[in-house]
């Protein structure tokens, strides 16, 4: 079932975008304060990947979560560059909120991130993290959209928020993406940009 999320990809009037800047290797965290289109003409394009993706976990004692993350990418209009687009929705049935959504290893280039609020659903993340974490018995990069007020609750959707690379292709392999709720780590295989680290889900 696809989620009800909608990005926009219609014409876009000039206008300073609003996105947090995110550095090439260094830790860090940033406020998202939300962009639409008309705020930034990049964001138009056509999508290339287009893919729904379940997750669930049952470790037992009455704990489970499941749901979707929509992921899309979409080539820009205006320089050609990948933008990478997660959307995730708790299932009706989950018994923990989803804290936040995590990119493990891209490229350790700079990135623009943020989230649409032109689309679909209704819980923004509220920052963006950065941090070096050992995964897999590797180093790797962690971007992580964090939401605020407890997170995203059973039957919700978050909006869509994105990370805007500097490549023009996509890499033929994937990296993480791990959803984080209360008490659980639950991975998915995401498309990446070229020169990502590669790190094979457990």
């Amino acid at each position: 079932m696809r989620l009800k999320t909608t990005i926009l990809a219609a014409a876009a009037i000039a206008a300073p975008a609003m996105a947090a800047t995110l550095p090439a290797s260094a830790d860090f965290s940033f406020p998202l304060p939300g962009i639409t289109a008309a705020m930034d003409r990049s964001l138009a394009g056509p999508v290339v990947v287009d893919k729904i993706i379940p997750f669930r976990s049952d470790p037992g004692y009455g704990r489970v979560v499941s749901g979707q993350v929509q992921m899309r990418v979409i080539k820009s209009n205006a320089d050609g560059n990948m933008h990478y687009y997660w959307c995730v929705k708790n299932d009706a049935g989950s018994s923990e909120y989803i804290r936040a959504f995590q990119v493990i290893g891209f490229p350790e280039r700079p990135y623009e991130a943020n989230w649409r609020m032109d689309g679909g659903g209704t819980v923004a993340p509220a920052t963006v993290a950065g941090v070096h974490a050992t995964i897999g018995g590797f180093q790797r990069r962690v971007i992580a959209f964090q939401f605020a007020n407890g997170g995203l609750g059973g039957n919700q959707v978050s909006r869509c928020f994105f990370l805007k690379s500097s490549f023009p292709t996509i890499d033929r392999g994937t990296v993480r993406g791990r959803i984080k709720t209360t008490s659980m780590n639950i991975d998915i295989a995401i498309s990446a940009p070229p020169g990502a680290a590669i790190t094979p889900l457990p």
